[in-house]
């Protein structure tokens, strides 16, 4: 896997707006908006139905042939009031430029007002992106710590210690409201904060993060100078490509042994696992019954199966449907967010209880990220192993799903496994910061 080409346009847009979207070896590098809509929160949940006005209006505005894409995503919910960060509710642009590889092809796609702007855009960018392919080293990918030089500290201030006492009683008292039926699952986060002790550029993370998990979607978002949202989701909350929905039902977790063979008995473990069957069965039924609900006729694996990412191991449902017709993708968007992947189950009782129990406001952790396009197909994946940059520091995102037999002790191993993809990504980033090609030297 090589990133010299989307990090040649990323760094070549170092001064605007720019992202990344990457799966396996297949990516796409966006940047520079000649348009773009911004909802803030005051919306609330019609958030999904104004961004969805909105694009349509940018892709009603262009001229030209092909299907142009916008991109970005949405916050969690339009609740908090405890930001870290100044991400709207939800944003997306449309790129003056693209640089995308799959399947062996390389294509560089611009835009512009007039056909005129579009073929000085398309040689300005290619001349960019070449000058730096050229100039551009990987970094070595030698020994590298596993955890970042810098700063880690709980994101309430106060010390691991009392963190994980906060958190057991947070556990608790989920377990206590699972066992009087107010709920069946809740998904609590932590949140930790990351102040570098060197130079960590955002590109440079989000590549450092693909390499290491190119099984999950990876996504990087920089809608302004300072503000970043980088990540990696092992599922996909909407794909619609034609009339075809696909999503993923991702849930229940395990460590992944080193050995091929502990991970088949792990696997086999998993399965066979009663708690994480129940905690995984809340979210592909969820799934099921809203598309259903949306007069879908859906189709879904029988049994789950096992997604190992290396160093964890989750459940695994596909479950597809065929859009009905006048349904946007946006429209199924909002319906299927958020999932007891994220939230828990019943939503609103879930998500209520969150309210209560997390003292940080989740911003776009856990909201839905990725693209539209104007023939109406899509891709957004929930916002997962991610972190939120603003100014010199960052904030990781952490989750686990708390259902009945949930064990405090093992949630909060779960959720420190989770942070490890990202601690690792930016350690990689460090050290990648200062090799001969990265951005800004």
């Amino acid at each position: 896997m090589s990133a010299t080409g989307p990090a040649a346009l990323l760094e070549a847009a170092r001064d605007s707006p720019r992202g990344l979207w990457a799966h396996g070896e297949s990516w796409i590098a966006h940047a520079a908006p000649i348009a773009s809509a911004e909802v803030w929160a005051d919306e609330g949940d019609r958030r999904f139905t104004v961004a969805g006005d909105a694009a349509a209006e940018l892709f009603g505005r262009l001229d030209g042939e092909g299907v142009a894409r916008v991109y970005g995503g949405f916050s969690f919910s339009t609740e908090g009031d405890r930001t870290v960060s100044s991400f709207p509710a939800a944003i997306l642009y449309l790129p003056e430029v693209e640089l995308k590889h799959r399947r062996g092809v390389w294509t560089l796609i611009a835009r512009g007002r007039s056909r005129a702007e579009a073929d000085e855009a398309w040689d300005r960018w290619a001349d960019a992106i070449v000058h730096r392919m050229k100039r551009r080293q990987a970094p070595g990918m030698g020994l590298v710590p596993s955890q970042p030089l810098g700063t880690l500290t709980q994101a309430d201030g106060g010390s691991p210690e009392a963190a994980y006492g906060a958190w057991t009683r947070e556990v608790g008292a989920v377990l206590g409201r699972i066992a009087a039926g107010e709920v069946d699952k809740v998904v609590l986060a932590r949140a930790l904060d990351f102040r570098p002790g060197r130079r960590m550029d955002p590109v440079e993370l989000a590549l450092a993060l693909w390499r290491g998990n190119s099984r999950s979607h990876v996504f990087f978002f920089e809608p302004g100078k300072e503000t970043a949202l980088v990540g990696a989701s092992p599922e996909v909350l909407a794909e619609v490509r034609g009339r075809t929905i696909r999503a993923t039902a991702v849930a229940g977790s395990a460590p992944s042994p080193v050995s091929a063979a502990e991970r088949r008995r792990s696997a086999v473990r998993l399965l066979e696992s009663a708690k994480d069957r129940d905690e995984h069965d809340f979210v592909a039924g969820h799934i099921e019954g809203t598309l259903t609900d949306l007069g879908c006729r859906v189709r879904r694996d029988v049994s789950p199966a096992v997604l190992d990412l290396g160093a964890i191991q989750h459940l695994e449902t596909e479950v597809t449907a065929e859009l009905p017709p006048r349904v946007t993708a946006l429209e199924l968007l909002a319906a299927l967010h958020p999932t007891p992947a994220v939230c828990g189950y019943p939503r609103d009782a879930a998500r209520a209880i969150l309210k209560e129990a997390e003292s940080f406001d989740r911003e776009w952790y856990a909201g839905p990220v990725g693209w539209l396009a104007s023939d109406g197909d899509a891709r957004f994946v929930p916002a997962l192993r991610s972190a939120i940059r603003k100014g010199d520091s960052w904030r990781l995102y952490a989750g686990a799903g708390i259902v009945g037999g949930s064990d405090p002790e093992r949630e909060w191993e779960e959720t420190e496994l989770k942070f490890r993809p990202m601690l690792r990504a930016m350690a990689r980033a460090q050290c990648a910061g200062g090799h001969p090609g990265a951005a800004g030297k």
